[in-house]
């Protein structure tokens, strides 16, 4: 035969519910990191045999690391009047890419 629970006392809560109680947790400022994009060049494959060459032999760790040294080389070529003009297409093309 089935047996019934029952309960002997009654059992009262401390504290009634009150939505109004919680509070939210304060979500920390995180610093936003710039999502970093990455595109795609078009290049023939002999070049990209020759920047894959440079690459290895200078013990660049990746193909970005060794335009980078390769665009700075060059910048420092560069005139005072070239230079304004490389930043002022430069921030064009970011703005461009931005939106």
């Amino acid at each position: 035969m089935a047996r019934l629970i029952t309960r002997e006392d009654k059992v009262k809560p401390k504290t009634r519910f009150n939505p109004n109680s919680f509070v939210e947790p304060q979500k920390e400022e995180s610093k936003k990191k710039a999502k970093v994009k990455y595109s795609s060049l078009r290049c023939t494959e002999t070049t990209k045999n020759k920047i894959n060459a440079l690459v290895s032999t200078n013990d660049f760790e990746n193909i970005e690391d060794c335009l980078k040294h390769m665009l700075a080389a060059y910048e420092a070529t560069m005139s005072n009047e070239k230079i304004q003009e490389y930043e002022i297409i430069q921030k064009i093309l970011e703005r461009k890419s931005n939106k």
